[in-house]
């Protein structure tokens, strides 16, 4: 028995729309079991998995030994939960840190209102609005309102002055407000920014307020996934030696250095003081997300990048290519796959021409004569079908082309 990889439904129900969203902080603590604050991972006296660790046994299991402690179901069942973590301090999403400083340079970075006018506004209501507008066409639209921002220097509605703001570093933003003056944006102060803006102004960021908003472009939580995609690896000449996924290093370093942030503040420590942790923990949830970040000072880069969560998805070696598609068999071609709420999930849908031209050879047999008669009758360009027919007659074997051939004359010879 395989381990389950999906559960379906017991009711039946018809897709109408599919909508992809940016996952919020209420979304990540709703989908998860465990909110994760405990550095080590195992305890020093019996070396079992410490609670509210990246290691929980309530996030599922990694040996096929014991039950899972929130669905009780053994390792072939349990399917695996999420944990979350919540940060001390907000820090930039190194996917979506080109968007940030887009909706920056959109908005006023006092008042936060987009620094378009009332006419401008009404004249582009009904273009961003348009729920059926295309992916190209929303692209040049909001190049279009960026470019048109870009030469606005004062704000419309308060009469602040705003600069360009461009990225400066690493994963840092300033805001050059006058020419000798250069303000460097905390990922803080950009949430607050965020936080402000309108939600009337939203759409003019060519973003939907129903399914994100500016403000989940940063990070203040982080998923913790399932123990299953990320299993210890345990040696057999040590008891108690396991070697541990880098996503799991990764997030147990996360949580110490979000717990220095939380001392610090408690202490009364101005942010400067702690300024050196603000930047770590930056780094290392960039590198938790895409672990082939460049940029990064020499005395702060890991030892051990390991991989990401995006070296895990994309690439030769990654989940949809080297896993859901890198199958060989024979008698098979090169196609692109994709889903289908029609198939089932162990189930690949390839083109009418590909399943026309690829070939499996079956004997005919008392049981299959007539589906072999009729297949032989639809011929090479009907679905199903044949495209050769193969007589033995005095130990030769003779193949016909059923593409130019006789199918009826053929078909008599079964």
């Amino acid at each position: 028995m395989v381990k389950e990889q999906f559960r379906e439904t017991h009711l039946a129900k018809k897709i109408s729309h599919i909508t992809f969203a940016i996952n919020s902080h209420h979304d990540i603590a709703r989908q998860a079991h465990v909110n994760v604050v405990c550095h080590p991972l195992y305890s020093e006296q019996d070396h079992t998995p410490v609670p509210y660790s990246a290691l929980d046994p309530r996030l599922g299991l990694c040996k096929k030994q014991g039950e899972c402690k929130t669905c009780n179901l053994p390792y072939l069942d349990c399917i695996g939960h999420f944990g979350y973590i919540n940060l001390e301090f907000p820090v930039f999403h190194y996917g979506y840190f080109k968007s940030i400083v887009n909706i920056l340079q959109s908005i006023c970075k006092k008042c936060s209102r987009v620094l378009l006018d009332e006419q401008a506004k009404a004249q582009y209501v009904k273009r961003v609005s348009n729920p059926n507008l295309g992916y190209l066409e929303r692209k040049a639209l909001r190049s279009q309102i960026l470019k048109k921002v870009k030469k606005k220097s004062v704000c419309p509605y308060c009469g602040d002055l705003n600069g360009v703001v461009k990225k400066a570093g690493l994963l840092k933003i300033v805001h050059q407000k006058f020419k000798n003056q250069k303000d460097i944006l905390n990922p803080l102060e950009v949430l607050n920014l965020f936080e402000r803006i309108p939600v009337n102004d939203v759409p003019f960021l060519m973003m939907n307020p129903n399914t994100g908003m500016p403000k989940d472009l940063l990070i203040t939580r982080i998923p913790v996934p399932p123990i299953c995609i990320r299993p210890s690896v345990k040696y057999d000449f040590k008891i108690w030696y396991k070697n541990e996924d880098n996503l799991t290093m990764r997030l147990s370093q996360i949580v110490l250095l979000n717990d220095q942030i939380r001392q610090s503040r408690e202490r009364g420590m101005k942010m400067l003081q702690y300024n050196d942790v603000l930047e770590f923990i930056q780094i290392h949830t960039a590198f938790y997300i895409n672990s082939q970040v460049t940029g990064i000072p020499l005395d702060k880069q890991p030892t051990n990048p390991g991989r990401g969560l995006v070296q895990r998805l994309k690439g030769k070696q990654g989940r949809f290519r080297g896993n859901l598609s890198g199958k060989r068999a024979n008698f098979t071609a090169r196609t692109v796959i994709s889903p289908d709420p029609n198939l089932r999930i162990e189930q690949v849908g390839i083109p009418i021409h590909v399943a026309k031209t690829l070939t499996y050879p079956e004997r005919v047999c008392t049981a299959n004569i007539e589906k072999m008669r009729q297949l032989v009758l639809n011929g090479a360009n009907k679905h199903p079908g044949a495209n050769h027919v193969k007589i033995m007659k005095n130990k030769e074997v003779t193949s016909i082309f059923l593409g130019f051939a006789n199918r009826a004359k053929d078909r008599s010879g079964i």
